[in-house]
Parts: structure tokens; sequence; C-alpha cells
């Protein structure tokens, strides 16, 4: 019988370096070391390291990567371990835990069905109520599997089955599927007790307080936060979680590398994992300083050597464009809106800044003169997409000489925010496009780097990721964004969707690929939609631009850009190749003002999640992996619903206090065919309640029992704050 380990890693490479590190703990305290897999997406010089290597085979990003290992267990007897654990000894006595086991088996508590403190109530769990004796906590970094114990097949199905109608029952703390949640339904509706209570071997740093963590002499020593009695001294595994513990991490992952590594892969890979660190404490720390700060905090931190370049490193420098507030931008100024009373009106209408500007000297004095920015192109070489034809061969077509050709000759001009470098790219250049972006963001110290990427509905490879004859050059969309954020060192992801044409299930599933990837890597969504038309006797109404611009910030976008304000492609531009406002003009300018005034609240907050409430008799959801709730509770505000589709953007605030925020657009009429007012009703017990929408605060009412009532209408955007009462 063979035992032995496994983890998981797919998608960034820091999940790959913490795995690997994870390894390297494990056999730096084993005294005669087992096997240790990973299942993973992909080969790649970490997984040579491992034993055994599994590729999974339709990986979704997440946490529900691990709803796999009941079928991908490569041992007869396997331990999994997640990839953010580091082990601090020998882990041999293990295995004793689970001698007579069942199955599938956790490290937990079992706990009656009328727990408060279970993940679930027999109420709770619809069908299953009747098969279930007890409910369960546990710890979900470390499971096990028996691969050839009873009933292995009928748990899998399970587990499958409670995936797939997850939003049918309620788990406590957790809205969507972990999981944590499924596998502790799945264990008691075949009676698969836990083994143990995690506390003596794992140690989940976000329930505890450190006494002694050091790696290098195998210390793990803790107690529990809330029960003072409960104190371990000789700790086995380290779980960091989500903590605040990112420095000891670092130090930790460092020393390990150093032990078993040497130098050299310690240094880099530790960078790797610093800047990872650095970049997701960006919107707390490093948007609140001034360029010169940022330029000190810089140098300070390249004279210690702390941290080794890596072209995966993210360029994060803002330019000129203030990244602390809500951007509008628009595509085009043509030469014939370009008088100062053209470009008075385009500051009037609420524009923050142009792409697609040309190096217009006059022009963009008087941009400075009515604050607005310019991405310029036409400075350095351009570069499009297109149908895939020229797909792979950037490098070939502009060297790197050709930027610093364009540098040599740049003059700088201080309504020039940005330097466009592309638009829709193929994934086939996107490892050039990196190295493009890092060169940009050198030659040109006050400008960042602009690059648009396709919409989801480009073309993808009908065979293989080297085919070239496609748009995206990848198979699918996911990979596409996945790619991007491998190799394009940017701190956002810029893309365009024209939902007008597309429809409105394909747009939502665009938003959450976006979205989702820039949550997991740290970066800034920017979204470029319409306020022209494709059919000329099609004029976009005032509610379908609000319904393009609440939509993205209800998935966290932080830049809004509107195609086109002059000619640029289509027609009903906002401005007419005779330089007159059309009717697009008011519209516009009503909008953007409702976007400026409710985005001064919005960016005190940054999105962690987005929820379909209210969704279950429409269309709009078919075709995408989004499933509707009733109503939307999240532990803070409960009970959400307006009797209508809501798109729900759970917000945090990123000033780390306790603050809170939903982020609401009403969905129920996107094309504007019959607009109608709804009642928002939710719940908040113990906060106050604060309700903001483009035209200011809006006044709500609360009934004795403490719900909350808001009068809404289609296509609008709220914010709703939540503060702890004083």
């Amino acid at each position: 019988m063979r035992k032995g380990f496994v983890t998981i890693a797919t998608g960034y490479n820091r999940y790959y370096i913490m795995a690997r590190n994870l390894l390297l703990s494990y056999r730096h305290f084993a005294k005669d070391p087992l096997p240790f897999a990973i299942i993973c997406d992909r080969t790649n010089k970490y997984t040579e390291e491992f034993d055994d290597v599994i590729l999974l085979p339709d990986p979704a990003y997440s946490y529900i990567d691990k709803l796999s290992l009941p079928s991908l267990a490569p041992y007869d007897q396997t331990i999994f371990i997640d990839a953010d654990c580091l082990v601090y000894r020998d882990l041999s006595d293990m295995w004793k835990v689970f001698e007579g086991a069942p199955t599938f088996c956790v490290l937990g508590r079992e706990l009656p069905l009328d727990s408060e403190t279970g993940w679930f109530k027999k109420s709770d769990v619809g069908e299953f109520s009747d098969k279930i004796k007890f409910c369960l906590t546990f710890q979900g970094g470390a499971y096990y599997i028996d691969r050839n114990g009873a009933g292995l097949s009928d748990f899998i199905n399970t587990v499958n089955y409670i995936h797939e109608h997850y939003f049918e029952y309620r788990f406590r703390l957790f809205q969507n599927p972990t999981d944590e949640t499924v596998f502790s339904l799945a264990c008691a509706v075949h009676g698969y007790a836990p083994a143990d209570n995690y506390f003596p071997w794992i140690c989940y740093l976000p329930l505890v307080k450190p006494k002694r963590i050091n790696i290098k002499r195998g210390l793990l020593a803790y107690r529990h936060k809330k029960d003072k009695e409960l104190e371990i001294q000789d700790g086995h595994i380290l779980h960091w979680g989500h903590n605040k513990h990112r420095w000891l991490f670092l130090r930790q992952s460092f020393d390990i590398l150093l032990r078993t590594a040497g130098l050299k892969t310690a240094v880099i890979d530790s960078s790797r994992l610093a800047w990872s660190i650095i970049k997701k404490m960006t919107t707390r720390f490093f948007k609140k300083m001034t360029p010169k700060v940022i330029s000190v905090v810089a140098a300070l931190v390249a004279a210690t050597g702390l941290f080794a370049q890596s072209s995966s490193n993210y360029v994060t420098k803002a330019g000129r464009m203030d990244r602390c507030k809500l951007n509008i931008g628009v595509y085009h100024l043509r030469p014939y809106a370009r008088t100062e009373a053209h470009i008075k009106d385009l500051a009037d209408c609420g524009i923050d800044f142009v792409i697609c500007m040309e190096n217009d000297r006059p022009a963009l004095d008087l941009f400075s003169k009515y604050g607005v920015g310019a991405i310029v192109s036409g400075i350095v070489p351009g570069w499009w997409g297109g149908d895939g034809d020229n797909a792979g061969k950037l490098e070939e077509t502009n060297p790197l000489s050709k930027y610093e050709e364009a540098a040599a000759s740049f003059q700088d001009h201080p309504a020039i925010w940005g330097i466009d470098v592309g638009d829709e790219p193929s994934a086939l250049d996107f490892p050039y496009f990196g190295k493009v972006l890092a060169k940009v963001e050198d030659l040109f110290p006050n400008q960042f780097a602009f690059l648009n990427l396709y919409p989801n509905y480009a073309s993808v490879s009908q065979n293989t990721a080297v085919q070239t004859k496609n748009q995206l050059g990848t198979p699918t969309y996911e990979e596409h964004i996945r790619q991007y954020c491998e190799y394009v060192p940017a701190d956002y992801i810029s893309y365009d969707f024209y939902y007008k044409n597309v429809g409105v299930a394909k747009d939502y599933a665009n938003l959450r690929v976006v979205s989702d990837a820039c949550r997991a890597s740290g970066r800034g969504m920017w979204v470029t939609v319409q306020v022209n038309s494709y059919d000329p006797k099609v004029w976009i109404t005032e509610n379908e631009l609000r319904f393009q611009a609440y939509s993205a910030l209800a998935f966290g976008a932080e830049n809004i850009t509107w195609a086109c304000y002059t000619a640029g492609w289509w027609k009903n531009q906002v401005v007419d190749e005779n330089g007159q406002k059309t009717q697009q003009y008011d519209k516009l300018k009503k909008v953007n003002a409702e976007l400026h005034s409710i985005g001064k609240d919005y960016m005190k907050y940054i999105n962690r999640s987005t929820s379909f409430v209210g969704f279950e008799k429409t269309d709009m959801l078919e075709e995408t992996a989004e499933k509707s709730l009733k109503e939307y509770s999240d532990g803070v505000i409960s009970n959400l619903s307006a009797g209508c589709p809501l798109v729900v953007g759970e917000m945090a605030a990123k000033d780390g206090s306790d603050a809170k925020a939903l982020f609401i657009c009403v969905a129920d009429d996107p094309f504007d065919k019959a607009p109608k007012n709804h009642l928002l009703r939710f719940k908040a017990p113990g906060k106050e309640v604060t309700v903001r929408g483009g035209e200011g605060y809006i006044p709500m009412r609360r009934d004795a029992e403490g719900w909350y009532e808001i009068p809404v209408s289609s296509c609008q955007g709220i914010l709703v704050e939540a503060t702890s009462s004083r």
C-alpha cells in the first residue's frame, strides 16, 4: 500500500512557488520522506521537483479545484496539504491520526445538528436533512483520502451534486461554494466523522496568537485567540490563510528556501512572493503616496537588496493619472473637435482622459487648461491584434530598439498621462508585450504604458495555442486573461465590451473573468463600454449608459471609458463629423456626473465578490456559470432583495477599517424597454447605514423590525455603506 502527500497549485506562478516551498519544508523535516505529488494546470520548473504531477482537466482557479481531490488523489492513502502551508516538524506521526479513518476524512469537530457554530443546520440542507446525524466544522488545510475505501465513488457523486446545487442550501459564513462547506455536508451525508480536532496539527494563523515561529529551528508554538487554555508547543503545519502576517510569511519562506535550495533561489523566489504581497497592498498604501514619496520608498527598497528584479514584477506607476478617483475616459477626439470650445465641452461632459489622442501640442495645451489627460497614440510603434493574422509577430515587427528611438525624440507634455502601446493583442505576443511595457515604463518616467485587451467574444484557437489564425491565441478567454496576468507587468486589466451587439449574459461572463483575475492579482479593472451604436437607427439611451457603467462598478471597475466621443468606429457618436454635439452629449454628461458623484465614496472601497440576486425568471445568466440568489446576505447586510434582478458587489474598506459597502446595479431592464420603480429591502443589525445614488444621498425608511426600505429604479446604481454603530 502506497502512502503519500499531495498539494494543489493552479493559475499564477506564486501558487507554484508556495507549493514548492511546502514540499521543501516537508522534506527538510521528514526522516523518511514519502512521495509528494502536485495537482496543477500545467508543468513548469516548480512541478519538476515533485514526485508525481497530476494535470487538472478543467481547473476553476479557485478553492473549488480542491473538490477534485477524492477523484485525483494519487496514492492508496493520501494526505492533502494546502499550498499556503509550511511544515515545521516530521509529519510521519500524522498518519496515526487517520488510522481507521473513513474513506474521506477531515481534521475538525463533530457537532450536534442544532449547533450554532456548525456550517449548516438540518433545516438548511434540503433533501439531505433526513440523512445527516451531525454537522461539523474543520480546517480545510488538510484532508485524508483512502483511494480504496468503501463508498468513495458515492462520496464523489455527492460532492459533485452538492456543488452543482449549492445555492439551494444555506451555509453559515460561506455564501459562495467552498471546499469546506461542500465537503462538510458530503461527510455528514455519508457519516464520515472527523479523525481529530485540527488544532494540535494545523496552526491556522488568522485564529491563533503566535508565540514562537522559527522554521530554521523547527519551532511552532501558538495558542487560540479566544480559548486561551488551548495552547500548542510543538505544532506540525502552519496554514497562513488570509491574514496580516505577510512579512512573517515571506521571512519563513526565505528561510526554508535558503536552507534547502540555496541563496540564489531564495532571493529570486522570495522576491517574487514579496512583489505579490506588495501588489495586494497597493490600494491600501502606495495609492495614498505622492509620486515623490513612492520614488523615495522604491529607492530605499532597491538599496536594501531585499527584492530581486523579475520580469513578472508589476508596473505600479500611475503616471499623472490620479488612481485614487474613479476616472472616466473616451475614445477619439478627432481634429474637427479640438477647438477650445470643444475641449471645454469635453471637460464639462465629465471626461477625465482621452484614448487614441495624437501628439497635438495646441490641443494638449487646452487639455492642461481644462484638466483633461491624454493616452497618446503614435509616440511608440503601434499594434493591433485584428483578426489574428499577425499574432506572434510583435517582437519581429517592433524590436525594443524602435521604442528607444521613439523615446529619444519625445518631448513631454503635462497632459500626456499614458503611452498607447497596443490594442487587442494575441496571447502569443504577451511575453514580448511584458518586455515592451517594462521598457516603456522605463523610457517614459511620467507616463504609464497603456494596453487594451479583447472581449470574450473574440475568436479562440480551434486547435492549439500555437495556432496563429485566431484572435485570442488561447483555447479559452479565461486562459487569455491568465496569460496576460502572468506575462504582462501592468497593475490593471483594460478591455472593451459592447453589450448592445452581444447580449447581457456574455457581458456578465466577461466581467466575472476579468474581475476575478483583478482580485486575484491585485490589479485595477478598466472597462470600455459603448455610447455610440453599430446601427445608425439606434441611439443608446441614458438608462443603457447607466446599465453598462453600473454593472462594471458592481464588479469593481475603477475606470470607465466610452466609445466613441467623435468618429472612431460605428455611428451616433457624442460629437458628429461636423463638430456638432448630438443627443448623446447630454445623456453622457448626466451619467458621468452621477458616476463622479458616487465615485467619491465608491473609491474608498475595493471589490471582494459579486453576486446575482433575483435573476431566476430571466435569461440573463444563460450559458454562464453564474447562480441566482433569492436574496443576498453576507453577515453584515442580510435578506437583501428588491423583487427584481440586482447585481451586488461586496466591497471592503481600503483603509483597513471594518466599514463595508455594497455597490448595487438594478438590472431588471438592461435595454431600457419598460423601466420600473422598485423597493429595495434589507437588514443590517447593529450597523449605521447610508445609501448614495448618482444624485446624492437617498432617503430611506427603517421599520420597527429593522428592515431598511429604499426606492430604486431600473438601471440605477447605488452604494450602500454599513459602519459600526457608535
